[in-house]
């Protein structure tokens, strides 16, 4: 049987493109991390989080609004933590390069969600934090994505205290 003379250069090439084309794995990670921090069982680092996820193309690498010095960003393809969607990723911490140190007393080094579910929905999906824990987690109808609070949307976020 007779081959086309570049069908053997057409497969490496094919081949080369896959091998680098993102992996649907490292895809996976920034994820399986954002779920970890916001499982408040260790330290995380917001900034490096939220870098992760912008390159993994879950969030915009443009923030939509900035509150008290936390820049927050729109979820760009379809994301579900713990069966609620997702619609914003925001945090804060005192160093990198996504924060800024707005008048006032700065927020905790925190890592939060903006999810399509009432306050107490959202809280049933999470496990609340013993209050003298360095890591706290809390669920709250004031939405920094929206400036305030808007029916049928809360906030889950982990803060740590460092």
């Amino acid at each position: 049987m007779r081959r086309r003379p570049y069908a053997r250069l057409a497969q490496i090439l094919v081949c080369a493109a896959l091998f680098l084309l993102p992996s649907r794995w490292a895809d996976a990670d920034s994820i399986a991390d954002l779920e970890a921090a916001l499982s408040c069982d260790k330290d995380f680092d917001p900034g490096a989080l939220i870098h992760a996820l912008q390159h993994d193309g879950w969030i915009a690498t443009t923030r939509t609004t900035m509150l008290d010095g936390a820049p927050v960003f729109p979820v760009t393809k379809p994301l579900r933590i713990h069966g609620l969607e997702v619609g914003y990723v925001e945090g804060w911490d005192d160093r990198g390069d996504l924060f800024e140190r707005a008048p006032g007393t700065p927020p905790p080094t925190y890592i939060a969600i903006t999810v399509r579910a009432e306050a107490p929905a959202s809280a049933a999906q999470f496990h609340a934090s013993d209050p003298f824990d360095r890591l706290q987690l809390w669920v709250t109808d004031d939405v920094a994505a929206f400036n305030g609070r808007r029916s049928g949307f809360s906030s889950v976020a982990c803060g740590l205290s460092r």
